[in-house]
């Protein structure tokens, strides 16, 4: 590795034919809180004050360039998420603001971080913040409050409390590609864990029910809307391609599923329509029901 450090603000040198770097941004009066590293893009809690207080920073590695995204006025916290190429800022007052972080080519483009196209988040001053696959779990170090909200449409879905505080939490990383597979297969090929530490030194695990078993047990139980729901909050319309592709996966089984559960039942035109519905199927239904 090599270094490089000028007097006017952000500099990276590399070795080895620019595979390995080490950056430093410079001008700092104080140290960041946090920091992450995304889409060539360095964003910092924290590490020069302005006129109101310490504030959220974005340097660039394409052009040098420092930016002010927004004001901390209270504990900071960086939550990535990946699969967006995103992060959630704590700004003012509790506010959980998702902030787009475009890629190289749109750097060059001119293009720098704005706030992405979601809903903001209200949380409690303080909370401490983590990604589990498709969710952002937040947790209190007042009550052992934890409120968990979906990514995609930044609803709570649901709430829970720990007998004491949770002082500080974690997450295993798993992308959508890695937990879409997951979904499709009868076995898991890896759980994803949450991790909450407590006041007292206790450690909770929260581990969310896998989406085909969620799925199944609606479907069995004949509450298809349901599960048309609980479909559409993972995998929403617009999410993208990979999304995208993970929900026709998705669709594909609960017209499977849902068909032969309500020729079981005895329901056949409705059976009909879901099983008419797989793609690729290499079966005439009608004829086969009729």
């Amino acid at each position: 590795y090599s270094y490089a450090e000028s007097s006017g603000g952000y500099r990276n040198a590399a070795s080895g034919g620019g595979t390995s770097m080490m950056s430093e941004i410079c001008g700092m009066n104080e140290a960041p809180d946090g920091v992450v590293w995304w889409q060539g893009w360095i964003i910092l809690a924290g590490g020069r004050s302005g006129r109101g207080g310490s504030s959220y920073l974005a340097a660039s590695s394409v052009d040098g360039s420092v930016r002010e995204l927004c004001p901390i006025d209270g504990p900071a916290s960086l939550t990535l998420i990946p699969e967006a190429n995103e992060v959630l800022l704590t700004g003012q007052e509790g506010l959980g603001i998702f902030i787009s972080l475009p890629g190289p080519q749109q750097q060059s483009a001119g293009e720098v971080p704005h706030p992405a196209a979601r809903n903001n988040i209200q949380y409690s001053e303080g909370v401490e913040l983590c990604l589990l696959e498709r969710f952002i779990i937040s947790a209190s170090p007042m009550d052992g409050t934890v409120d968990i909200y979906s990514i995609w449409d930044q609803k709570l879905v649901q709430s829970l409390t720990l007998p004491e505080p949770v002082m500080a939490l974690g997450a295993s990383p798993t992308t959508i590609e890695e937990a879409a597979a997951e979904d499709m297969d009868t076995g898991r090929k890896h759980v994803s864990l949450c991790c909450l530490g407590t006041a007292s030194g206790s450690v909770y695990g929260l581990v969310p029910i896998p989406f085909h078993v969620q799925l199944k047990r609606l479907i069995v139980g004949m509450k298809i809307e349901p599960a048309f729901d609980l479909l559409n909050a993972m995998y929403p319309i617009g999410g993208g391609a990979t999304v995208g592709e993970a929900r026709a996966k998705a669709m594909d089984l609960l017209h499977r599923d849902a068909g032969w559960q309500l020729f079981s039942n005895l329901q056949f035109s409705q059976a009909l329509q879901h099983l008419s519905s797989l793609r690729d199927s290499e079966l005439d239904w009608s004829k086969i029901l009729h």
